[in-house]
């Protein structure tokens, strides 16, 4: 059956938030990324930047690159925690490493805009130790990743 195009479509986010906190209390892993949209936008949920935070902190130790560039985000423009380029430079290199990222699945241009520009934005900030620093970790974080990576 093919839909009319002039039917709207709507979302009940505030349902779509209680499927993905049940989930979230159930164990799964996978909805995490979602959850924490949802709480740092205020969609469906109240807004909730230490929520979305920690939900894209455990959703990265899942090795969930999409919340590896939110949290880089987060860091790099200090929004919930204090701003840190050397963090969000690190957590950039880990995404870029991923697998997934890595196996066509995800085209040049979305690496090249979430995750190459602005790293090389933040490599330019960081002082030469800093960078060295970032770089070191981020080879270790890229082996077995730990709470020290995010």
């Amino acid at each position: 059956m093919k839909g009319n195009k002039d039917e709207l479509i709507s979302i009940d986010y505030s349902n779509a938030a209680k499927m993905f906190l049940n989930a979230e209390i159930a164990g799964a892993t996978e909805c995490l990324d979602e959850l924490a949209n949802l709480f740092e936008g205020g969609i469906g949920v109240n807004q909730n930047f230490s929520r979305a935070f920690n939900l894209y902190k455990k959703s990265s130790l899942n090795n969930d690159f999409r919340s590896m560039i939110a949290l880089a985000r987060f860091y790099s423009e200090g929004i919930y925690v204090e701003k840190n380029i050397k963090k969000a430079y690190l957590i950039l290199n880990v995404a870029g490493s991923h697998e997934g990222l890595n196996s066509g699945s995800y085209n040049i241009e979305y690496r090249d805009k979430y995750i190459v520009k602005p790293r090389e934005f933040l490599a330019k900030i960081l002082n030469k130790n800093d960078l060295i620093e970032a770089q070191k970790l981020s080879e270790l974080c890229s082996r077995s990743l730990s709470d020290d990576c995010f």
